[in-house]
């Protein structure tokens, strides 16, 4: 039994579950595994423990199951050739009575094979079974049925790496059928290397002969010839004479009465293709519309298979060239001498021409036609007889008008524009029509205009317009009938007139009532995509027009604000009685008729400024200016007047100056399906972004002008520089010219550079620790330096009554500062090179002097305040004495004057600190979010691009009343929700507890707070411990220097009125990084040390400590001194001498302070306001196209509606009555979405 449960956890067991994932993939499936047999290579007794096989390959390597005629053996390990350790007679699963179920209601029907077995004895060559890979053979089954269907029942060869096969199967099955794959399936069943026979290759064939290749062509002759007597000669394109073949075989077909020469043209032999150039079918197509002689646009059915230019002929006319082409009109045309008629064919020049029998003046001449080839049946027509005729039933794909899928709405939704003809009847005197075919609003509408025709022929009888349309009864009412007598004997057909593009506004290039109007034609390929052909122009007539503003003659009296000094104007005055059409920044076009005005180049962009007149007065008047940048100087282009008083002087918008409107001949693609549920990328499109169901493009109100005016969008960093001070960053400074308020904090990350260590008035034993923390860096290691060193202690020699620091009645000395000394404290007595302190009998009444403190002498201090002593001559009248015995007594009654001072006996003190690892990560990072961006509903903080990231610790704190919720005293874990959100756990005081952040509890916000609410990262600082040399104890002042890169910036209060109001001028105000600028300072030098180093002028903008540099001129040699600079306010008010250094001179001595940082930058964005085109151009719009103009919708207006029978009213209130119901489609978006019009359900289940 435990041998049993030792197979549970190794590979082939029951380890399954665990490992699941791993057997499944096809890797394992190597042929010992597939197989799962090997033989025994000696004879077994009862009690033998190892088992001779050729190879152990495929077997578990511990603790497998492997069966030997009726007997399960386990193992305890194996070699490349034996098992060993074999436990006999064992009992184990041996086979599987179902394959994998692929249905879990037939597991439970599953069942296995189970055998208990007794040790036995086995012969050389028997047959060992691997028990262990059972689970992966069925398996194996299973993925044969799944992934190589037809092959499931297949025996496969033994030595096959049937993993490799499984994985790259697909690959099989799609190059079935072609040579390789037939290789790879002899070898996958039978293990053999195939060679494919290509029979072609074991034909017998003649030296001097090839399979002969052949193309043919089908050609309609052009005039005389017997294109018979082509056979042997070369034939040319007429376009074209290098497309040239040579033909073998001319043979003649009939069609309808009319001969047609079926032409084989020699390719060559084998794979040598003697045919130069492509031969192609000429475009033909049918006249739409009746042509005059001289008219130079041609309407047809279809301009496809025609050049963007070239020749066509119809009729009597032989040569017709055209400059250019629509999906169905040609332009450009000459050569018409002839009118064409209505259905009349139009083919293309091209021909081909041969000579018969080589006979240059027998020229033959011929048209190659379309023919029908490679017909695909897509029924069963085996009962078809031969020689019976096909027909087409029609040109394309007929899509019904069901509405039962995408495709048909798409396809019937279209306002088309096609020429239909109809069979009718006509009763006597009757203005109902009853059409014979079922009436489609795709090819008859209410308003189409129609011409009544005979029966199968071309001649106009009258002409009407369908004023209503029953679909039930398949008839029409008919209005505007013109032209027409009726013959009750005749029957008579309706054709629907072409739409054509007219405007009473802007001016069409090729004139009104020539360019087809409304949607032209549409494709589908499949299901997959729809295609719409259109001009971009509606049936319904453009009233939008350019905009431009007119000055006519060019007078003084069309100028103002003269400049007697050069005699010219600076405004030119419209007389017009309304506003002008432009707005500040506009460009226009000057484009006179006649001479120019003074100062002004014909064709030349300017760029407007209107003059704003008084309150209720029209703006009539602008100035000009060459540059847009010029607009709001002084430098206006100054214009005087002609002599003219007709010439029209034209100012027209740049975008506008082309003035004429031309078809945009679109070919659009839209998408016949869509996935809802996928998100767009929300980008705002600006072009065209859908078609309207008359074929005029839609396009995006959002306007290509802009006008950046008002608050700060953001301010980006540009260049991150170096050097920066990350504890007391710069202040980013906005220029104030333009704007106001906004305000930028900067974001800095750096390394530890150095620490300044102030002088200490305290005596240091030991350091017991230190290191630097805050800012989220890490890695900074620090040495502790200490030194010993005297204090010296100075003091005003003149009395206390005059300032001084000797008080003769009290019998005391207070120094400038606190002396730090204890009781009984030995100091040495310096004149400083002054005349020594009188000395006497203390308390002395009378002031007697009987000598002299003596420069070096040794003194003891009793301490009377922080800053005042007594001295004694003993350390034992210092602690014991009483006030008055012993005590030192001072007098001033000497020429004694200026500073004395006390010097200690040398102790331990902090001199420095190094920086032994600069670390990395210290980052400056300070948040500000107003109120508006607390959530007291989600607890969450809300400010884009915030930059903190999940873990980190930051303090808070409030400019003005703080969030309910929060306190200052602790520290707070941030969880980052987005780049714009996240939330805060509370970390305790000094972020010691990390508790709620593993927990995921977060602080509730119970308010939000007053004023800027404050995140930051901790104070950068350096923590030291140290044991003191006595009581007297003390704060040791260090300042670590930080300095990095900018790395950002969080611009937390936008500001306003920064920016222009002119059209497309972008005025960005100047971003400066203050970091300091005109401190001065005077060292002061004693005995070839800097003690001290005065402020003379503070400067301004240090928010950032520069860094003050020591160095000297002229023959100075001093070295070591250090100075630390105090910061207030922007201004540098003390610096502290860190260390005095040593031989420098007040002569050749100088300190300067350098800002610290360089090379940064910062570019601020003003928001940018986006003009909407519909609020100044109206619902329609133009824009420029090349050197012409191109139509297209913005907004959907009451006329579009009722052009599309989509009816509604708008009442003076602005309210919409008489709607008729659901608006139906108007359009579609390119994306493939129907576009309604404005009136929907209020149920959309309906």
């Amino acid at each position: 039994m435990k041998q049993y449960y030792s197979l549970k956890i190794f590979k082939g067991s029951s380890d399954l579950i665990n490992n699941f994932d791993q057997y499944l993939k096809p890797d394992n499936l190597v042929p010992e595994v597939v197989v799962g047999l090997t033989t025994a290579s000696a004879d077994i007794s009862l009690t033998d423990t190892t088992i001779t096989v050729p190879s152990t390959k495929g077997f578990p390597t511990e603790y497998g199951l492997l069966k030997i005629d009726d007997e399960i053996i386990s193992y305890t390990g194996i070699t490349s050739t034996t098992f060993t350790g074999c436990i006999r007679g064992f009992s184990g699963i041996s086979g599987y009575n179902v394959g994998i179920s692929s249905s879990l209601l037939e597991i439970n029907r599953e069942s296995l094979v189970f055998d208990d077995t007794t040790a036995a004895t086995h012969t050389s060559g028997t047959t060992v079974t691997n028990l262990s890979v059972l689970f992966l053979q069925e398996f194996f089954k299973k993925l044969k049925k799944t992934f190589l269907p037809g092959l499931e029942n297949e025996e496969f060869s033994s030595n096959l790496d049937v993993g490799n096969f499984v994985k790259f199967a697909r690959s099989f099955y799609q190059s079935k059928g072609v040579e390789e794959s037939i290789k790879i399936l002899f070898k996958v069943l039978y293990g053999v290397d195939s060679r494919i026979i290509d029979l072609e290759g074991n034909l017998i064939k003649p030296s001097d002969a090839e399979f002969i290749r052949r193309e043919v062509v089908v050609a309609d002759l052009i005039g005389d010839g017997e294109p018979q007597n082509l056979t042997g000669q070369t034939i040319f394109k007429s376009t074209d004479t290098s497309t040239n073949a040579s033909v073998s075989e001319v043979e003649i077909i009939k069609r309808e009465g009319r001969n047609y020469y079926k032409i084989a043209l020699f390719v060559g032999f084998s794979d040598r293709d003697l045919i130069e150039g492509v031969f192609t079918v000429p475009g033909k197509t049918r006249v739409l519309d009746k042509v005059d002689a001289g008219a130079t646009i041609i309407n047809v059915d279809s301009t496809v298979g025609f050049g963007t230019t070239g020749t066509v002929i119809s009729g009597a006319n032989s040569k017709i060239d055209y400059t250019s082409k629509s999906i169905n009109q040609f332009f450009g045309c000459s050569g018409i001498g002839v009118g064409i008629g209505t259905a009349d064919d139009l083919r293309d020049n091209e021909t081909i021409f041969g000579y018969e029998n080589g006979d240059l003046t027998k020229r033959v001449d011929l048209r190659i036609t379309g023919v029908l080839s490679e017909l695909v049946p897509i029924t069963d027509i085996s009962l078809i007889n031969e020689g019976e005729n096909f027909f087409v039933k029609n040109i394309g794909e007929k899509i019904e008008n069901d509405g039962e899928n995408y495709k048909q709405i798409f396809a019937n939704s279209w306002i088309y524009n096609t020429s239909s003809r109809f069979q009718v009847d006509i009763p006597v005197g009757s203005s109902t029509f009853t059409l014979k075919t079922p009436i489609d609003k795709s090819s008859l509408k209410v308003g189409d205009r129609f011409d009544i025709l005979k029966r199968n022929e071309q001649v106009v009888a009258g002409s009407g317009v369908v004023a209503s349309i029953n679909t039930t009864l398949n008839q029409i009412t008919v209005t505007q009938i013109a032209g027409f007598t009726q013959n009750a004997n005749i029957e008579y057909d309706i054709r629907r007139k072409i739409e054509k593009a007219s405007s009473s506004g802007v001016s069409i290039e090729k004139g009104n009532d020539n360019i087809i109007a409304d949607t032209l034609s549409v494709y589908v390929d499949g299901n997959a995509d729809g295609y719409v052909t259109s001009n971009s122009l509606p049936s319904y007539d453009i009233t939008t027009n350019i905009i431009e503003e007119t000055l006519t003659g060019g007078t003084a009296a069309g100028l103002d604000a003269f400049n007697p000094l050069n005699d010219l104007y600076s405004f030119i005055n419209f007389p017009i009685s309304r506003n002008i059409k432009f707005i500040q920044g506009d460009a226009v076009v000057y484009q006179p008729e006649g001479e120019a005005l003074v100062g002004l180049d014909t064709g030349r962009t300017y760029f407007i400024d209107p003059v704003i007149p008084e309150p209720g007065q029209d703006i009539t008047k602008i100035r000009i200016f060459n540059s847009l940048a010029q607009i709001g100087s002084a430098s206006t282009v100054q214009v005087g007047p002609t002599t003219s008083t007709t010439d029209i002087h034209r100012f027209v918008l740049q975008k506008h100056k082309s003035r004429k409107l031309e078809a945009d001949k679109i070919l659009r693609k839209i998408p016949l399906s869509q996935n809802l549920f996928v998100s767009s990328n929300q980008d705002i499109p600006t072009n065209d972004i859908g078609i309207l169901i008359n074929g005029v493009q839609i396009r995006s109100p959002i306007s290509d002008n802009q006008i950046y005016y008002g608050p700060l969008e953001s301010v980006d960093l540009l260049n991150g520089g170096d050097g920066y001070d990350v504890l007391n960053p710069p202040i980013v400074g906005i220029e104030t010219s333009s704007g106001v308020g906004a305000a930028v904090e900067p974001i800095l990350q750096g390394t530890v550079k150095e620490v300044f260590v102030d002088p200490q008035e305290f005596d240091i034993d030991a350091v017991q620790s230190i290191s630097l923390t805050g800012g989220n860096g890490s890695g900074c290691v620090l040495q502790p330096i200490l030194g010993t060193r005297n204090r010296e202690l100075l003091f005003d020699s003149r009395d206390i009554f005059f300032n001084g620091g000797v008080d003769i009645v009290n019998e005391t000395i207070t120094f400038k500062s606190n002396h730090n000394l204890l009781d009984g404290q030995l100091v040495y007595y310096g004149s400083n090179g002054n005349t020594p302190i009188g000395i006497g009998t203390a308390f002395d009444v009378e002031n007697k002097i009987s000598g002299t403190l003596s420069d070096g002498a040794p003194y003891f201090v009793r301490s009377v305040n922080p800053s005042t002593v007594r001295i004694f001559n003993s350390q034992t009248d210092a602690l014991f004495g009483t006030a008055g015995i012993n005590t030192v007594g001072l007098s001033t009654d000497t020429a004694a004057s200026g500073i004395h001072k006390f010097r200690t006996e040398s102790k331990n003190t902090l001199v420095a600190v190094k920086v032994l690892e600069e670390g990395s990560g210290y980052t400056h990072r300070k948040l500000r979010v107003k109120p508006s961006g607390i959530s007291t509903s989600l607890n969450v903080i809300t400010f884009k691009n915030h930059g903190f990231e999940s873990g980190e610790i930051v303090e808070y704190s409030a400019e003005t009343t703080a969030i309910q919720g929060l306190t200052t005293t602790s520290s707070y874990y941030i969880k980052k929700l987005t780049d714009n959100t996240f939330q805060l756990a509370d970390a305790g005081i000094g972020g010691t507890s990390n508790v709620n952040y593993n927990r995921g509890k977060y602080v509730n916000f119970t308010s939000s707070g007053e004023g800027f609410q404050i995140f930051n990262y901790p104070q950068i600082k350096v923590n030291v411990d140290v044991s003191y040399g006595s009581t007297i104890t003390g704060d040791i002042v260090i300042t670590p220097v930080v300095t990095g890169k900018l790395i950002g910036g969080y611009l937390y209060e936008e500001g306003s009125n920064y920016g222009s109001t002119t059209l497309d001028k972008e005025v960005v105000p100047k971003v400066t990084i203050e970091n300091g600028r005109f401190a001065e300072f005077k060292p002061i030098v004693v005995n070839g040390r800097i003690t001290d180093v005065a402020v003379v002028n503070r400067g301004r903008e240090y928010n950032s400590s520069p860094e003050i540099r020591v160095s000297n001129t002229g023959d100075g040699v001093g070295a070591g001194a250090v100075v630390r600079p105090v910061i207030e306010n922007g201004q540098v008010v003390d610096a502290i001498v860190t260390n005095t250094g040593i031989g420098y001179s007040s002569v050749s001595t100088e300190v300067r302070a350098f800002p610290r940082g360089f090379n940064g930058s910062y570019a601020a964005r003003v928001r940018s306001l986006t003009l909407n085109n519909t609020h100044r151009f109206g619902d329609s719009f133009l824009s420029e196209k090349e050197d012409s103009l191109k139509f297209s919708i913005l907004g959907y207006s009451q006329d579009i509606a009722n052009n599309f029978e989509n009816t509604f009213n708008v009442t003076s209130s602005g309210e919409f009555s008489n709607i008729t119901g659901h608006s139906p489609i108007v359009g579609w978006a390119y994306d493939g979405n129907p576009i309604y019009g404005p009136f929907g359900y209020s149920d959309p289940t309906i």
